[in-house]
């Protein structure tokens, strides 16, 4: 036994040393987002607890285990980059918490029928209750295996851009510590429209892929990112509907034709 009731699973590391769990019981699917809560690692070899935060929530746990990116209200980064009261980007690598950025309220409150995706329904996306609504692709943020870069959407101007509202998908890299809007106009025009990672609509019929089938928007080695808009980020994108975009090193370029009415 890992740990005693009330807790949720939140996902282990692909070689079974590490497991994940936030200590409170989250409801089954579906539901708002995941309570505020206190976040752990049990390391299976020493039997060890590993505490990572407290009144927080998971954003996404890259496939090594190693690390975390969560959010928090609270300032729990050593620099006191982050701030009290709002949403805070953190990254814990290891004993270490690192400020990321602050995300929009909207970043967090999707739910059923509402907002379409939420960064903090984490153990929604791992959880043992998957079907075709309820899976990791409820989760809008990819990482590399590393957990190097973490590539996701946010309502949040965290680049200066102007977004107008509309949710952009951001790439931090936290070797580099950098972060680039890679669904953002190069000509620094403003965003007139969203741009997801994949569709996440909840009626499966109008959707190409359902929440089991998770579309793989980063390279292993975080240099290109895939994602759709219907914003015409090139010139050679013209026909006014959704196209498919590759982002690498600042640059971006159509993988769809930008031409087809379809």
């Amino acid at each position: 036994e890992v740990r005693p009731a009330e807790n949720t699973f939140a996902g282990f590391s692909p070689d079974g040393e590490r497991i994940f769990y936030i200590d409170t019981t989250v409801y089954p699917p579906p539901f708002a987002t995941d309570p505020p809560a206190g976040l752990f690692a049990f390391d299976i070899d020493s039997e060890t607890t590993i505490p990572i935060a407290s009144n927080s929530r998971f954003v996404n746990i890259p496939a090594d285990g190693e690390s975390a990116y969560l959010t928090s209200t609270e300032v729990l980064d050593d620099a006191n980059e982050g701030e009290l009261g709002v949403d805070n980007l953190y990254l814990c690598d290891g004993a270490t918490i690192h400020f990321v950025a602050q995300l929009s309220p909207e970043d967090l409150n999707g739910f059923y029928g509402g907002t379409e995706f939420s960064l903090a329904r984490w153990t929604e996306a791992v959880g043992p209750v998957q079907t075709v609504q309820v899976g990791a692709v409820r989760n809008p943020s990819r990482t590399t295996p590393d957990g190097s870069v973490l590539v996701f959407e946010s309502h949040a101007a965290l680049t200066g851009e102007e977004t107008n509202g509309f949710s952009q998908v951001y790439r931090y890299d936290s070797v580099a510590d950098s972060m680039d809007c890679v669904s953002c106009d190069p000509t620094g025009a403003p965003a007139t429209s969203n741009s997801p990672l994949q569709i996440t609509t909840l009626t499966v019929f109008n959707a190409p892929t359902n929440a089991l089938n998770l579309v793989r928007n980063v390279t292993d080695d975080g240099e290109s990112v895939f994602f759709q808009s219907e914003a015409p980020l090139v010139p050679r994108d013209v026909n006014g509907a959704i196209d498919v975009y590759e982002w690498n090193q600042g640059r971006v370029a159509l993988i769809s034709s930008g031409q087809s009415a379809s």
